[in-house]
Protein backbone atom coordinates (compact mmCIF):
# COMPACT_ATOMS: atom_id res chain seq x y z
CA UNK A 1 0.00 0.00 0.00
CA UNK A 2 1.18 3.30 -0.59
CA UNK A 3 2.48 6.13 2.05
CA UNK A 4 0.13 8.96 0.73
CA UNK A 5 -3.61 8.79 2.39
CA UNK A 6 -6.13 10.55 -0.34
CA UNK A 7 -7.92 13.10 0.69
CA UNK A 8 -11.17 10.47 0.89
CA UNK A 9 -9.37 8.27 3.55
CA UNK A 10 -8.25 11.03 5.75
CA UNK A 11 -11.73 12.59 5.47
CA UNK A 12 -13.17 9.49 6.72
CA UNK A 13 -10.40 8.67 9.62
CA UNK A 14 -12.18 12.19 11.00
CA UNK A 15 -15.54 10.89 11.04
CA UNK A 16 -14.39 7.71 12.12
CA UNK A 17 -13.18 9.48 15.29
CA UNK A 18 -17.02 10.05 16.19
CA UNK A 19 -18.03 6.87 17.80
CA UNK A 20 -21.91 7.31 17.37
CA UNK A 21 -21.21 7.15 13.40
CA UNK A 22 -21.69 3.92 11.56
CA UNK A 23 -19.16 2.54 8.98
CA UNK A 24 -22.03 3.27 6.55
CA UNK A 25 -22.53 6.73 7.32
CA UNK A 26 -18.90 7.65 7.10
CA UNK A 27 -18.76 6.02 3.89
CA UNK A 28 -21.62 7.94 2.20
CA UNK A 29 -20.23 11.34 4.36
CA UNK A 30 -16.36 10.80 3.26
CA UNK A 31 -17.01 8.83 -0.64
CA UNK A 32 -15.12 5.80 0.69
CA UNK A 33 -16.28 2.61 0.40
CA UNK A 34 -18.10 0.81 3.35
CA UNK A 35 -15.55 -1.82 3.56
CA UNK A 36 -12.78 0.57 3.48
CA UNK A 37 -14.36 2.46 6.31
CA UNK A 38 -14.82 -0.56 8.29
CA UNK A 39 -11.04 -1.54 7.47
CA UNK A 40 -10.07 2.12 8.97
CA UNK A 41 -11.94 1.57 12.26
CA UNK A 42 -10.52 -1.63 12.93
CA UNK A 43 -7.14 -0.43 12.17
CA UNK A 44 -7.64 3.09 13.98
CA UNK A 45 -8.75 0.82 17.61
CA UNK A 46 -5.42 -1.41 16.84
CA UNK A 47 -3.23 1.25 17.11
CA UNK A 48 -4.47 2.80 19.77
Amino acid sequence: MSGTISPKTLKAMELLRDKRLTAKQVAMRSGVSERHARRLRNQMEVEK
